[in-house]
């Protein structure tokens, strides 16, 4: 049998090591970039993670307002190439266009998707889904036209994940979870100040979220003080009580209705919303 020279088996063994050190350079790049990805994931969707264990409060789940602008222009110009009338459709319909799919595509808000690390907010939005979207940020121009430098707003179909009933009902978490612990009410406890973007189309205080989110900003004593209102006045003498006000889900007004009647009566509820539609703030100062 022919011998194999000495310098043979070295060549051929230090070829061995040499494919066994990339080999294993190769699985810890592989294992490192799944990690990295897995990180930013986790981070992104709000999951806690090793890298990222603490959840972004409601209250950071922000749009810049340039971003709103941008969405604005977006949703006119998609219309616009369907033959679509911008000017009639509603955030209902600008949610369906545009904001789902980011959200179905990012497995997580609009606001996170934007901004993944959340934005402090300044000011909380209340508002009607049936409103004309562009009239709606065109109020909220309005309303900052004169700021030297524009705030983030908290809008809630922008900072919660939107998709079907189930999603948006997890999020709210109102079967278990105290209305107050919901990311409306925790969200408008950290605000800065309190818009209210009224509309032509449907009356703001006969929806019943938007009476719970009226009640609260006077707990947290932004009324008046801290409010601003913008949009057409065309509501000013109706007369909805808490009782008869609306809402997309039968066991929301259950639950809030439940929960605001623990600190208020039915009469209390009704005259103070009277008193802040017809803008007589300066009597509810108390």
């Amino acid at each position: 049998p022919t011998k194999i020279s000495r310098v043979t088996m070295i060549i051929v063994i230090a070829g061995c090591v040499l494919a066994l050190i990339m080999f294993v350079l190769i699985v810890c790049k592989n294992k490192q970039t799944a990690q990295m990805k897995l990180s930013e994931i986790c981070h992104r969707v709000d999951i806690e993670s090793p890298d990222n264990d603490v959840p972004i409060h409601p209250s950071m789940l922000n749009i810049s307002f340039a971003q709103l602008l941008e969405v604005r222009d977006d949703a006119e110009r998609l219309f616009k190439e369907k033959g679509e009338d911008f000017d009639t459709k509603t955030l209902r319909d600008v949610n369906k266009a545009l904001i789902i799919p980011v959200c179905q595509q990012t497995k997580t808000s609009y606001a996170l998707s934007k901004n993944p690390n959340g934005l402090k907010m300044q000011v909380f939005v209340s508002h009607s889904w049936d409103e004309p979207f562009g009239a709606f940020v065109d109020s909220i121009e309005t309303a900052f036209q004169s700021s030297l430098v524009k705030p983030n707003l908290w809008i809630c179909a922008f900072g919660l994940l939107q998709g079907s009933p189930e999603e948006i009902k997890g999020q709210l978490g109102l079967d278990e979870t105290p209305l107050d612990q919901s990311p409306f009410v925790q969200a408008l406890k950290k605000a800065d100040r309190y818009l209210v973007v009224r509309n032509n189309k449907t009356d703001l205080c006969e929806r019943v979220w938007c009476i719970c989110e009226i009640m609260f900003a006077k707990k947290f004593a932004l009324i008046p003080v801290k409010t601003q209102i913008v949009g057409p006045n065309t509501f000013e003498h109706s007369a909805v009580s808490c009782t008869d006000a609306k809402a997309f889900d039968i066991n929301d007004k259950a639950k809030i209705l439940k929960e605001l009647l623990r600190d208020h009566d039915y009469s209390e509820i009704d005259e103070y919303i009277t008193k802040f539609r017809s803008f007589s703030l300066g009597q509810m100062i108390k």
